[in-house]
This record gives structure tokens, sequence and C-alpha cells, in this order.
């Protein structure tokens, strides 16, 4: 296991300690299951974003829509 040392504005500070209280109390190591919960969910919404974009972006380019161009959105 590293560690990874991090510097935040005060109000930021505050928000990750207070979130981590609410979410997992003050037992020892909660800090690195919030922090590590946090990057979960960021690697996965990043993934999902991507995931969505290349799909769109490859499906303008399928035989069905020989000029290449996105389909408008309503």
């Amino acid at each position: 296991m590293g560690n990874v040392t991090i510097a935040l504005e005060k109000p930021d500070e505050q928000r990750l300690r207070k979130l981590t209280r609410e979410r997992f109390g003050g037992k020892k190591g909660s800090m690195s299951r919030t922090v590590k919960v946090a990057l979960e969910n960021l690697a996965s919404t990043m993934h999902n974003f991507l995931s969505s974009f290349t799909s769109r972006t490859f499906s303008s380019l399928s035989p069905l829509n020989p000029g290449g161009m996105m389909p408008c959105e309503a």
C-alpha cells in the first residue's frame, strides 16, 4: 500500500472530512475508503462517458449514415 499526500483548500478538506464521517464514521481507514470510493465513481463515470461518446462517434460513421454526419438530437 502506498501513501499519497495532497493539499486541499480548507472548505474542500472540511467537506471531505464531513463526507467521510457521514459515510464511514471515525474508524481507522475511513479517509482511505472515502477516497477509494470516489476514485471508483470517477473511473466509472469517465468510462461511461467515453463509451457513450465513442459509440455515438463511430455510429455516425456507419454504412447507414454514409455522410458521416452526427444525427440531430431533439
